[in-house]
C-alpha cells in the first residue's frame, strides 16, 4: 500500500489537487433514485474512516479503512489489514480512492440484501490504458471468480459474471474482452455497469471485493470513486438518471 502526501512522487502524474482536508459531500449522484442494496461514494467524507475505531478521514494521501455504506443497509466496504488498504485521493468536491496493484482492495461482507440472483453493479472507475495481455479485474468474489475485467485486443468470451455491459449507459454490443477494453479504457473516470449478476453465485459467499483479484493480474493504479448495487429491474428503469447525474459529477464525456 502506498501512503504519499507528496504527490511528485507518484508514479503516475495526478490532477492538481486543491483541497488537503475533506471536503463536504457534494449532492447525491443518483439521479433522485435511492434503492441501493449498496452505495458507497468516496466523494461524502463523512464515510470515510482512517480506521476500526470510526476515525474520520483528514486529509488527502491517508489509508482508508472503512467506507461507511450509504443505502441504509450497512452494507459497508472494510479492509482490516494495514497494507492492503487503498490511499484516498481528493480533489474540491470530489474524492476517491486509490489502489496499489498489489494487494489493495475492499471487502463487502456477504448479505442477502445484495447478493441476488440477478443485479446490477455500476463503478464510477479511472483506468490506466495498458497494452499487457494479463487481463485486469475490477471487481469479485472474495471466493473467486470477477464480475467484470478488460484485457487490450483479446479475443475471449470469458468476461466474467453477467448478461449485459455498459459503458456510460450505453450497452456494449461486442463480447470480447477487447470490446470492452476499448470502450472503457480512456485513462479518465468513467461509467462501467455490469448488469445481470448472480450474486447468489458460491463466489461471493464470503463478500464482493473491488477491485476484484486474477492470479498476477491486478490492477495498477486502480482509481475507484463509487460503487453502487442495485436490482437489474432498477438499474433497467433508472439508468439513464443514474448515469446522467454520475457523467455530470464526474465531467465524464463519451
Amino acid at each position: 500500500m502506498r501512503v504519499v502526501t507528496d504527490l511528485s512522487m507518484l508514479s503516475r502524474p495526478m490532477r492538481p489537487r486543491t483541497a488537503t482536508t475533506a471536503p463536504p459531500p457534494p449532492p447525491p449522484p443518483t439521479g433522485g433514485f435511492d434503492n441501493y442494496a449498496v452505495q458507497h461514494d468516496a466523494s461524502a467524507a463523512a464515510a470515510l474512516y482512517s480506521d476500526s475505531a470510526a476515525t474520520r478521514l483528514a486529509a488527502d494521501g491517508q489509508a482508508v479503512a472503512h467506507v461507511a455504506d450509504q443505502s441504509g443497509l450497512s452494507n459497508n466496504a472494510t479492509q482490516p489489514i494495514v497494507a492492503a488498504r487503498p490511499v484516498a485521493r481528493m480533489s474540491g468536491a470530489l474524492a476517491w480512492l486509490e489502489f496499489d496493484g498489489l494487494d489493495d482492495r475492499m471487502i463487502v461482507s456477504p448479505d442477502p440484501s445484495w447478493r441476488g440472483a440477478d443485479m446490477s453493479i455500476i463503478m464510477v472507475v479511472r483506468l490506466q490504458s495498458v497494452s499487457s495481455a494479463g487481463a485486469r479485474v475490477i471487481a469479485g468474489g472474495v471466493d473467486g471468480a470477477y464480475v467484470a475485467l478488460y484485457q487490450s485486443g483479446s479475443t475471449s468470451t470469458a468476461l466474467g459474471q453477467g448478461t449485459a455491459r455498459y459503458v456510460n449507459g450505453a450497452f456494449i454490443a461486442g463480447n470480447t474482452r477487447g470490446d470492452l477494453y476499448t470502450a472503457w479504457v480512456r485513462d479518465d473516470w468513467v461509467v462501467i455497469e455490469v448488469a445481470g449478476v448472480d450474486f447468489s453465485n458460491a463466489n461471493f459467499a464470503s463478500g464482493m471485493q473491488f477491485p476484484g483479484w486474477r492470479s498476477d493480474s491486478n490492477l495498477a493504479n486502480c482509481e475507484i470513486a463509487e460503487v453502487l448495487i442495485l436490482s437489474t429491474s432498477d438499474a433497467d428503469a433508472n439508468r439513464a438518471d443514474i448515469v446522467a447525474a454520475l457523467v455530470a459529477k464526474f465531467g465524464i464525456t463519451s
